[in-house]
């Protein structure tokens, strides 16, 4: 991306993502996200927490992946329409 396409980013992320959030069904979402890791984690060796850890790493990964990518689909989209 280019330095104005990285600004535009972060300013839709910060300050217009959230507004278009379900705020209850996402509260509800990482409510019950944190519920399951932490019963996840009570039950995990020192091995399984290490491959979990890197698990959450590789997923927060391609959530940022797919965030660029519909950021860069609307912004396409933007474009053409106007």
């Amino acid at each position: 991306m280019t330095g104005l396409m990285e600004l535009l980013y972060g300013y839709a992320q910060s300050r217009r993502a959230p507004a278009f959030l379900d705020r209850p069904a996402y509260d509800e979402a990482e409510r019950l996200e944190a519920k399951n890791l932490a019963l996840l984690k009570e039950g995990l060796s020192g091995e399984g927490m290490a491959v979990l850890e890197r698990y959450q790493d590789a997923c927060r990964e391609r959530r940022l992946l797919n965030l660029e990518a519909m950021f860069l689909a609307a912004l396409s989209v933007a474009r053409e329409l106007h």
